[in-house]
């Protein structure tokens, strides 16, 4: 542990023994759950992780948040302050499509949809392409666009091609003039941008003059006298189809052909639907007389009612008593022994209850016979006698209705040949009518036209022309402060996507977060040789945290830090801790390197066997066992069994045994080790041991059957100056 005092998750909280119910975090394979660490509690996302996180990646941040202030202040540079000249223009909607005002009341009266249509066409006009040529021409492009001739940039780029410069011209006028619609009104608001004000002005007023000039040219077109020759002709064909069609309604007899033609359909098909009602009927009379006859020929004059048979006696009650006795007997059979002098009563009253019922097996029977009068014998008759009578009427009722649908049939065909015939000439009157409207419209229109000819923009009134406000538009504020804001979302997008994409961990609660698991110590960058104060004092907490949990009331004496690669210094911290246990705590100490070989007749003399070769560290009470592959905790072709023993004796041998796993932390044998020792400590290294490694090696461990105390976060780094901290 670190004597820094600024961050809050140097030390993990000690975990809980088993025994008391503690628990491995979620997301753990069924088949570990044999023994599981501290229950982590999951802490919110502080302010101080934020910060954190972000000066992680300050780098990237500020270089994000430059590139919207840079392309701020270069667009800033290269704008001007900009004047805005505006006009107005009122059109009268009024009845005639013409547009002059209150030339006629007559003519028909003007939808608002054709209102604003007649204002949309206005604004078409005014951004028409022969309207701007004409005033680029009349203000001079030079003055308008003069980077179009001299070039952009100062002359850094070269200038538009002379063959396109006019198009170039009515595509930046076209950007910078706007012709809108006022809002609830038939207003039309002229406005020009440009950063000379006089000319922005005198470019209005001048379009404006083009636009009446050009309006006045559209609508100049004679037709009075050859829509009022086509009026008089289509009015004698509508008089003539007219005089036919009631020429086809007298001879045939109709006065509404829609009316007549559904009474005669109706009709028809009142007689048809009875008819069929009629026949359904009479075949299904025809058909229960005849079965109701076949019956009749077959039914008994009498009939039988009912027998009953019986072979109980009076007060027959034995077998119930039977079963009460048999209950009885269960039960006390159940509560004594077979010699209970209960039993033997019992079973001579269930065996006397037996003769009397074999004794009854003789009694006779009782069986009673009735025979009555057939009653479906008089139903029949009656049903017989009614069916004969509707059948007969049955059989007038269709010559009636014969008759009748005869004289409905024959009406329904001279309506069809009268509806066929006004329906053509309907149709020629709809196409005759319609023409003979649209043409009477189009020549008052016309008449108006002609008549108000020097008046045509009479309906487009000028209410205002060009003028622009003194202070101009300067956009150069808005773009810095867009920019300013941009920086700040485009940084803080970008430092939250480098957090997503990361995959390493920079602070202990996001290994906590990630693994599940409490983190044990921490222990700073630059402190990895674990020699200084504080690297003491953090190894000193992290050996009482060992040394104080327990399993099963168990003490903890055997030991495996697994890493996900040799770059997490597993080793050198295997080492602090083994001289922790061996000369902070006085304890036996073993330090078993697995990832390590060493020659056997190199080694000082010390404790060890045939497979385990034990030397001397020359620390008082540390001892040190470094041939791992040759030994039977390192061979996989070792029984577990064999393994097993071998640790029990090490256990027996030594108050502490440190294990450091092989490099690499998916090796089979730290697998395989991780069951059998008492608890497995996993080694995170800030910024280089990444989730998905760490993730599938805690699973891997607890998939084998080990339990995982914590993890140790070394190389911690603190981004934050220390003058940040004291207020978090």
């Amino acid at each position: 542990m670190v004597n820094e005092p600024l961050p809050a998750d140097g030390i993990g909280g000690l975990p809980q023994p088993v025994g008391g119910g503690a628990s491995l975090s979620r997301n753990v394979p069924p088949a570990s759950q044999a023994w599981r660490g501290s229950i982590v509690r999951k802490e919110a996302f502080t302010l101080r992780d934020l910060l954190i996180v972000a000066f992680y990646h300050r780098w990237l941040i500020i270089f994000s948040a430059l590139l919207p202030l840079i392309v701020a202040g270069t667009a800033a540079f290269l704008t001007d302050r900009q004047y805005t000249a505006d006009g107005l223009l009122m059109v009268l909607v009024n009845r005639e499509v013409a547009g002059n005002q209150n030339v006629t009341d007559t003519g028909p009266a003007m939808l608002s949809i054709e209102g604003l249509k007649s204002v949309h066409s206005e604004v078409e006009i005014i951004t028409s392409a022969g309207v701007i040529r004409q005033t680029v021409e009349k203000i001079g492009m030079e003055r308008l666009y003069p980077r179009i001739i001299d070039g952009r940039l100062g002359g850094l780029l070269p200038p538009v091609p002379e063959e396109r410069r006019m198009e170039r011209a009515i595509e930046l006028f076209r950007d910078d003039l706007r012709a809108n619609v006022e809002s609830d009104s038939n207003v039309v608001r002229i406005t020009y941008r440009h950063p000379d004000r006089a000319l922005a002005i005198r470019t209005v007023d001048t379009l404006i003059d083009f636009y009446q000039a050009h309006r006045r040219a559209i609508f100049d077109n004679p037709r009075a006298s050859f829509l009022t020759t086509e009026v008089a002709r289509f009015r004698q064909q509508l008089e003539a189809t007219d005089a036919e069609i009631q020429k086809v309604k007298i001879d045939h007899g109709v006065i509404d052909i829609e009316q007549d033609r559904a009474l005669a359909a109706n009709q028809v098909d009142s007689v048809v639907q009875r008819h069929r009602q009629v026949r359904e009927r009479e075949a299904a009379i025809v058909a229960q007389l005849a079965e109701a006859e076949r019956q009749q020929a077959g039914l008994p004059k009498q009939v039988f009612d009912f027998r009953q048979r019986s072979d109980g006696g009076a007060n027959d009650d034995d077998r119930n008593v039977l079963t009460r006795l048999q209950m009885e007997r269960e039960r006390l059979s159940a509560l004594y022994a077979p010699t209970f002098p209960g039993l033997t009563e019992v079973d001579q009253k269930i065996e006397a209850m037996r003769r009397s019922i074999r004794s009854r097996a003789d009694q006779k029977t009782f069986v009673t016979d009735r025979e009555v009068r057939n009653p479906a014998v008089s139903f029949v008759s009656n049903m017989i006698l009614s069916l004969r009578v509707e059948r007969d009427a049955l059989g007038n009722q269709l010559k009636e209705l014969e008759a009748q649908k005869g004289r409905a049939e024959q009406r329904m065909d001279e309506v069809r040949l009268a509806d066929a015939r006004l329906i053509e000439l309907h149709r020629q009157r709809d196409v005759l009518d319609d023409a003979y409207r649209q043409y009477v419209k189009r020549a008052e229109a016309a008449k108006i036209d002609e008549d108000a000819a020097k008046l045509r923009s009479s309906n487009v009134r000028l209410v205002q022309r060009g003028d622009a406000p003194i202070t101009g538009r300067d956009m150069r504020i808005p773009f810095l402060i867009a920019g300013l804001s941009g920086g700040l979302l485009l940084g803080a997008a970008m430092g939250a996507f480098a957090a997503w994409l990361r995959g390493s961990f920079i602070m202990p609660s996001e290994a906590e977060r990630s693994l599940e698991l409490p983190a044990l110590v921490t222990f700073p960058a630059a402190r990895d040789n674990f020699e200084d104060p504080e690297a003491r004092h953090a190894l000193a907490h992290l050996a009482a945290v060992l040394l104080d949990t327990s399993i099963d009331y168990r003490r903890l004496r055997v030991f495996q830090l697994v890493a996900v690669s040799q770059d997490e210094n597993k080793r050198p911290l295997a080492r602090a801790l083994a001289e922790e246990f061996a000369v902070g705590r006085g304890l036996r100490t073993l330090l078993l390197d697995l990832g390590e070989t060493r020659n056997r007749g190199q080694l000082p003399v010390g404790p060890q066997d045939d497979n385990l070769a034990v030397a001397s560290s020359g620390v008082p009470q540390l001892w040190l066992a470094a041939d791992g592959t040759r030994s039977a905790l390192g061979n996989l072709r070792t029984p577990i069994i064999k393994a097993q023993r071998r640790i029990e004796q090490l256990r027996n041998e030594y108050d502490v045994v440190v294990l450091c796993g092989p490099t690499n932390g998916f090796s089979p044998v730290t697998q395989r080790l991780a069951s059998i020792v008492d608890a497995n400590i996993l080694v995170v290294r800030s910024e280089v041991t990444r989730s998905p490694a760490a993730i599938r090696l805690r699973d891997q461990i607890l998939d084998a059957g080990g339990g995982l105390l914590g993890f140790v976060f070394t190389s911690r780094k603190y981004y934050i100056p220390r003058w940040i901290y004291r207020w978090l």
